[in-house]
């Protein structure tokens, strides 16, 4: 599965700054690097990156601006997050914590009923809004063949070190994911 492939090695990137984001907080240098890092791939139709920086850099608010940024742009309506169970709760309350007034709508998958409204609303043509959609490793391999049937915009694997190992089943289910971009993000 691995392609060696430099051409996006020595990729230029420039922040794209969007006063419309009504980020309650001023992003530290190396975040913007980071927000601007992820911008040039996406310009640059790259299939994603790897986010990896020490624990409390600030990966979560890179990624989120990020995403505010595609939203804002309209070129982003399905984000799926997946992300370890204990951390559910903190990206809702860090997504709200960090804009003011953030364009997408956030919704936990944990059931057969919330993936079955997911299922419904990124199958439809028309798109209305942004959504965030958190769902923890073990919904990721439970509902597997819905959530892998859908064609995302955008795919966050929060603690990315949960699919190192191959042959395991939340490994072998990310890897299934259809997207057009995909982070994966580790402290580690």
């Amino acid at each position: 599965e691995y392609e060696d492939d430099h051409s996006l090695s020595s990729i230029d990137h420039k922040y794209e700054d969007i006063q419309n984001l009504y980020l309650k907080v001023k992003l530290k240098n190396h975040q913007i690097e980071g927000v601007a890092w992820m911008q040039s791939l996406w310009n640059k139709y790259a299939p994603g990156c790897l986010l990896a920086d020490d624990m409390g850099l600030g990966k979560t608010i890179q990624v989120l601006a990020f995403l505010e940024w595609l939203a804002y742009k309209k070129e982003v309506y399905y984000t799926l997050t997946v992300v370890p169970v204990a951390l559910l709760e903190n990206w809702m309350e860090e997504y709200a914590s960090y804009f003011n007034k953030g364009l997408y709508e956030t919704i936990i998958l944990n059931d057969q009923l919330s993936i079955d409204l997911c299922f419904k609303e990124v199958q439809k043509i028309d798109h209305k809004r942004s959504v965030l959609y958190l769902a923890g490793y073990e919904t990721l391999r439970k509902y597997q063949l819905k959530l892998c049937s859908l064609n995302w915009d955008v795919i966050v694997l929060d603690e990315a070190q949960r699919i190192k190992t191959p042959g395991r089943m939340i490994t072998n289910a990310a890897k299934a994911l259809k997207d057009r971009f995909k982070i994966a993000m580790t402290g580690t």
